[in-house]
């Protein structure tokens, strides 16, 4: 037999193929896309293999230990996918491939959850024959093989079995010696939503123009070609329907679909809603999930148990083999962009994974990115249109209240207005619910000395430590240092410390103070850091447990609860005054957003927006739901400084602990850019300090490059970084890190 070598990646950040000997022992069962254990330096390391050949590169390669699985956990189009993102987004091969997977699958060893069932070993007139003639004489095995012998199935699991005959396992053992029956392990699957009550539903009647969409989704389904399209639906008006609709549509034609959802609390509403129309056909995929779980998940989706798939921007890598359909919710969430490497947009690998296997995408939002709507007027994407709410229910009035205006404050209340008071009271008279917004946690932003002007800041970030008055403590909200608050000011010693800025747990005394009979419940980052606490806190809203929803971001989106009639913005600025040029998207996609919650069911709605710059375009324009009127003048903001959409943007983060090495490398790289990139198409700014100059006691620098390059101006980055290396310059620890289509520049 001729020698046959395996080309094999690792999750490292060096891109490159190793090279392995494959031993006859496993040398016909080993497939592109498996994993294998392999000796990677001085210890052995789990590597994913991405070719096979018979020509080596080397001579005395090493040989691969051994096969982790009896199967490829990827085939040639997820090989091609993450190939993909691996060029696009500056990243590692072998890093988005364990990306791909479940976090399980980082060990050698999977833990599985498993069962032991025991199953009847002989024909039952034999064993009935061997009770009654008195060979069996134990009266314990007796009953232990009459409780099988009337079982479904003639087995049952071996601690129920026990239970039910009222023995212990010895017995079950002593029958397996004497050959009556026969104990097996069978792999238990996790259902993370066993214990959920999940009503089954049917399908909705289709209004007109529901009808239209819906027919053009599955008009695209049928042909098998790559479209993408835009969803372009107001708040309200049925575009889960059609998720629903046109999905079940794909799996009665023998295909697999796929939805994503930008946040967890969003997706706990939508795993709900999907699995009351699809029952056990649908799998998720999320990080809330235990590792065991998502395990399970993973292997119910790659045996082809389940056809549909929801989850985060994650679950885009589920491993169906002929998916027909990839719907994006939320479209314009910059959730789908992951922090970390692979820096990926969840959005756009979608695209492409539809563009590969030449299958539907339909991005659905009621506020989409610049880039998406741009791509409709280039022609790239078919843009399709709901701009009635279901029954023709009216879109919430929108007021919004100057509070520069003295004459709307309240003494009593430093969060409040009067406006909003005397609203929040009328809707708990009405026994309606209310959502109060505000895109900040914490109970007060910022601890300063009127004195002196001392602001207590984490030593670690330089950034402003956030009171949080359930337990009495400082907090930074970048890493998550704590600390007493101070009494006295540490610079001038002076009792001047004030507490200034709020948060949602300001706005939950407020409330308590106010309305001391009113119930409710606080939804951030504090309060759902437990399993489940999303799904039981929205469970609990709506069933009316509590009349009033506080909370950030995760509340603004996606939520249908038909008795909340009144929607408070406390503070409309927070997004708008951020050192990023998507500060005013990002306000008018939230308060679009947080507007559509109210008026979802019968009675008629009202939204209450509370902000210091009334005369934003962007305010203005969340106010009347005029996208269009947003559009243009965000654009013309865009294309005066050649930002996305007109140009493409790399982010290249420099950060160490040692400040002057940090500016030295920053420096020197972008010295060997602005080489590089001469005669280019782009526009290099930096380095400069970043605006959150110090996270985690690192300090930062950022290279900002503009381009019209997707896809070559690595080849720039790298040779750049390759001279960087190359060079005298000392960088120690510093990091470089390079982020594609970054979704801020903070």
């Amino acid at each position: 037999m001729n020698k046959k070598f395996a080309n094999v990646v690792f999750p490292i950040s060096v891109d490159k193929e190793f090279q392995y000997e494959i031993p006859e022992s496993i040398g016909y069962s080993i497939e592109v896309g498996m994993r294998v254990s392999v000796p990677f330096g001085r210890r052995k390391s789990i590597g994913y293999v991405v070719s096979l050949t018979d020509k080596p590169v080397y001579k005395n390669l090493k040989s691969i230990s051994r096969l982790l699985d009896n199967f490829a956990v990827f085939d040639e189009s997820m090989l091609e996918l993450t190939k993909w993102i691996s060029r696009y987004y500056f990243c590692s091969w072998g890093m988005v491939l364990e990306t791909a997977l479940p976090p399980g699958m980082k060990k050698e060893v999977i833990s599985r959850k498993k069962r032991r069932i025991v199953s009847i070993a002989k024909p039952q007139e034999e064993i009935c024959s061997d009770i009654d003639s008195k060979k069996i004489k134990s009266a314990k095995q007796i009953k232990v093989l009459k409780t099988l012998l009337s079982a479904k199935g003639l087995c049952m699991e071996c601690k129920a079995l026990c239970n039910i005959a009222g023995v212990t396992e010895a017995v079950v053992k002593s029958l397996k010696r004497k050959e009556y029956v026969v104990l097996n392990h069978e792999i238990l699957y996790r259902d993370p939503f066993a214990k959920e009550n999940v009503m089954n539903t049917q399908h909705l009647s289709l209004t007109s123009e529901q009808g239209r969409v819906f027919n053009k989704v599955i008009s695209s389904i049928k042909k098998g070609r790559f479209n993408t399209f835009l969803l372009h639906g107001i708040t309200g008006s049925g575009k889960t329907e059609i998720y629903l609709q046109a999905i079940d549509f794909c799996i009665k034609n023998k295909k697999q679909a796929i939805m994503l959802v930008p946040e967890i609390s969003l997706a706990s509403q939508i795993i709900q809603i999907f699995k009351s129309r699809f029952g056990d056909r649908v799998a998720v995929l999320h990080s809330r999930l235990s590792k065991g779980e998502r395990y399970d998940e993973w292997e119910k989706i790659k045996k082809g148990k389940v056809d549909i798939v929801v989850g985060a921007r994650s679950a885009i890598f589920a491993p169906f083999t002929n998916p027909g359909l990839i719907i994006v919710d939320e479209s314009h969430e910059p959730a789908y962009k992951q922090g970390e490497t692979p820096r990926y947009n969840g959005r756009d690998v979608a695209i492409m994974r539809g563009k590969l296997a030449n299958i539907t995408v339909l991005l659905g939002t009621a506020t989409p990115s610049l880039e998406t709507y741009y791509n409709i007027e280039v022609g790239k994407y078919e843009l399709i249109e709901l701009k009635e709410r279901i029954d023709k229910r009216k879109l919430p009035d929108v007021r919004i209240v100057d509070m520069q205006d003295r004459s709307v404050r309240l003494p009593e209340s430093q969060v409040f207005s009067r406006p909003l008071l005397l609203a929040i009271k009328d809707k708990l008279l009405k026994k309606e619910q209310i959502i109060l917004f505000l895109n900040r946690r914490g109970f007060s932003t910022f601890i300063m000395c009127y004195k002196c002007g001392y602001v207590a800041r984490c030593p670690e970030c330089n950034v402003a430590l956030v009171y949080h008055s359930q337990q009495d403590k400082v907090r930074c909200h970048y890493c998550n240092f704590e600390d007493k608050p101070p009494s006295i000011c540490p610079d001038c010693q002076a009792f001047y410390v004030k507490y200034g800025g709020y948060g949602t747990e300001k706005i939950e005394e407020e409330i308590s103070n106010l309305f001391p009979d009113a119930k409710y419940q606080r939804m951030d980052t504090d309060t759902t850091t437990r399993k489940n606490s999303h799904q039981r806190i929205l469970k609990g809203f709506k069933h009316h447990e509590f009349d009033i929803l506080i909370g950030t971001q995760m509340i603004a989106k996606g939520l249908d609860f038909p008795r909340v009639t009144l929607v408070g913005v406390i503070s409309a600025d927070t997004s708008l005054y951020f050192p990023d040029f998507r500060s005013g998207e990002r306000t008018f996609q939230l308060l679009t957003q947080i507007a559509g919650r109210s008026g979802r069911g019968t009675a008629p709605g009202e939204v209450i927006v509370q902000t210091y710059n009334p005369k934003h375009y962007s305010i203005i324009a969340s106010s009347t739901y005029n996208y269009n009127d947003f559009y243009k003048k965000e654009m013309l903001f865009r294309k005066s400084l050649n930002y996305p959409p007109f140009r493409h943007i790399v982010l290249i983060t420099v950060k160490g602990h040692d400040s002057a090495k940090v500016i030295r490398v920053s420096n020197g790289l972008a010295f060997l850019l602005k080489k590089e990139l001469g005669g280019q198409d782009c526009k290099l700014l930096g380095p400069a300090p970043a605006p959150m100059a110090k996270i985690k006691n690192q300090y930062r620098w950022h290279i900002l490059i503009k381009h019209k390059m997707p896809g070559k101006i690595n080849v720039f980055i790298e040779r750049s970084m390759k001279g960087l290396k190359n060079s005298k310059l000392q960088m120690g620890k510093t990091n470089i890190i390079v982020d594609i289509d970054p979704m801020n520049t903070l």
